[in-house]
């Protein structure tokens, strides 16, 4: 078979969840020697990865790296997708050439299906090739759009999400029903379209752990630390970490740092400097805005907390990173959607400050428990997440689409 993938960001090196999900589906199907042609957005430094992609998985053609809309144009482009009725986000991914260059590659007839990567590349099936079409969405956009607008403060900054809400549960309603396939990677976002979409065909397909976590050395020997270290992961720019973070250390951090020693580490990319300050002012916290090795940090841990509240793309494969590297996870519900986790046997499901530290203390006193989980954790992505089991279901689902065709 042949795919055309569109994509809304090149996918090498894999660095970011999204590019870490298409990279494993090319990589994939590639080995199975399928051949996958690539159409992204990117700049000219993506541009300059080509050659290192196409030689790191033979079988995949890059057609071309387009720059996305920037400056005052994306700026337009947003505003104009909002006059039209359309989610704003779709103008960040409006573009002329992208759609030439989708009718150039789809003029020879000779694609089997596309692959249209999350929602701000559903815009382009009416210029695709007419094959079987799948829009691997990865989430209900405007299931997690519901749960920001509960953690936002501010009035007008929640009027806009909750316009941006309803913009894209009209497009979701309207466009995706247009396509053969569409993925989600938990039951709770494939009920959530269902319901918006009735009759949808969705395919559920859980996020693959990454094999540079899963094959990482340092993980299959728990560090023993002289102070245990808890580590805190998350944009700090979203609400639903940010108040996560914040609620814990208002209400949990002092009973857990008065029964235990313990260093906490939080980090947290894109917080502002009030944050930051706030965060520091805690006793036993240290704040990184960044790290050069998240790998080496994130093995460094001895438990790893990951308390958003509202299903941010990417925390999934922050928790699946952790689980990998053989550490006790303590994460919301929602953190833990889409994977088959059991609480208190390869996780600690809490949903507030109080279980939270109530799991920490637990898990700090008690080093047997947390061996235990964190190994625990740890086989269950080799066993049910890895590339290895995950790829298979991709390959089935494109092989059944064929079939159709």
């Amino acid at each position: 078979m042949r795919i055309l993938f569109l994509l809304q960001d090149f996918p090498y090196p894999p660095a970011t969840g999204m590019n870490r999900k298409v990279y494993g589906v090319l990589s994939c199907l590639a080995s199975k020697g399928w051949k996958c042609d690539v159409l992204c957005f990117g700049g000219p430094a993506a541009a300059a990865r080509i050659p290192a992609f196409e030689a790191a998985v033979p079988g995949v053609k890059v057609l071309s790296v387009v720059p996305p809309p920037s400056g005052i144009a994306a700026s337009f482009k947003k505003l104009l997708c909002l006059v039209r009725g359309l989610p704003p986000s779709l103008g960040g991914f409006s573009s002329g050439r992208f759609r030439a260059a989708l009718q150039k590659a789809g003029a020879d007839g000779s694609y089997n299906a596309v692959h249209y990567d999350v929602i701000n590349m559903a815009q382009y099936l009416p210029w695709g090739p007419r094959v079987p079409s799948v829009l691997s969405a990865n989430d209900a956009i405007s299931l997690f759009y519901e749960r920001m607008i509960k953690e936002t403060p501010g009035v007008l900054r929640r009027l806009y999400l909750s316009l941006a809400k309803y913009l894209i549960a009209r497009f979701e309603a309207r466009v995706y029903p247009e396509f053969d396939k569409v993925h989600v990677v938990s039951a709770e976002d494939s009920a959530h379209l269902k319901e918006l979409c009735p009759g949808l065909d969705v395919e559920i397909i859980p996020i693959a752990a990454n094999g540079a976590f899963t094959d990482y050395a340092p993980s299959l020997s728990r560090l023993a630390n002289s102070v245990p270290r808890v580590v805190f992961t998350g944009n700090l720019d979203v609400p639903g970490i940010a108040n996560g973070l914040f609620g814990f250390l208002d209400d949990g951090y002092g009973t857990v740092a008065s029964a235990a020693l313990f260093e906490f580490y939080v980090l947290g990319p894109k917080a502002s400097p009030e944050d930051e300050k706030r965060i520091s002012g805690f006793p036993g916290t240290k704040y990184f805005r960044w790290v050069e090795d998240y790998e080496a940090f994130l093995a460094s841990s001895d438990i790893v907390l990951i308390l958003d509240r509202s299903g941010a793309p990417g925390i999934k494969t922050r928790t699946l990173d952790a689980m990998s590297l053989g550490k006790p996870v303590i994460g919301t519900t929602i953190v833990f959607s889409g994977i088959d986790a059991e609480n208190g046997k390869n996780c600690f499901v809490c949903d507030g400050p109080a279980q939270a530290s109530a799991a920490l203390k637990r898990l700090l006193s008690d080093k047997a428990l947390s061996e235990t989980a964190g190994k625990a954790a740890r086989e269950l992505m080799l066993s049910r997440y890895s590339a290895r089991v995950v790829g298979p279901k991709w390959e089935a689902l494109y092989a059944g689409l064929g079939k159709t065709s």
